[in-house]
């Protein structure tokens, strides 16, 4: 069983713990900034770290879905950026998602729908695959600067 969790705050991170300590595999989601005030009890800390630890459990920062499976191969919880569910609005995503890969974010998770008004669910958060198209532009020639 997998189990993703959107937000790695505090009450998140307490759930993901159980989970965990349980036997379910657990994958969790956060801004490209979290805004966790109990930084040393919570997951979200690997967006800034790159890694950490609560209780014992480590995290990391997966590049992608992929980075996602196989740190979960090697025992390690990850937590991946997702900049469409943080906002909640498709006008902000793309400068959330320059932002992450900006903080050195290699995954992203964006809702991408041909029409999002007709999307039966995260419709307002949703770019079009013309608009994901430019983000990806952005973000990679934003990497080659930085990096």
């Amino acid at each position: 069983m997998l189990v993703m969790i959107k937000g790695a705050g505090d009450i998140a991170s307490g759930i993901a713990l159980r989970l965990w300590r349980a036997g379910i595999n657990v994958v969790m989601t956060d801004l490209p900034k979290p805004s966790s005030i109990r930084r040393t009890v919570c997951f979200s800390e690997a967006v800034y770290r790159g890694e950490t630890k609560v209780e014992e459990v480590r995290a990391r920062l997966a590049a992608n879905a992929a980075d996602a499976l196989r740190l979960l191969e090697e025992d390690i919880l990850p937590v991946i950026v997702d900049p469409s569910h943080a906002t909640g609005h498709a006008k902000f995503v793309e400068p959330m998602a320059l932002a992450a890969a900006a903080a050195g974010a290699d995954g992203l998770m964006i809702e991408v729908h041909d029409d999002p008004a007709q999307s039966k669910c995260d419709a307002a958060q949703a770019v079009t695959p013309a608009q994901f198209a430019v983000i990806a532009e952005k973000i990679s020639a934003l990497r080659k600067a930085i990096f």
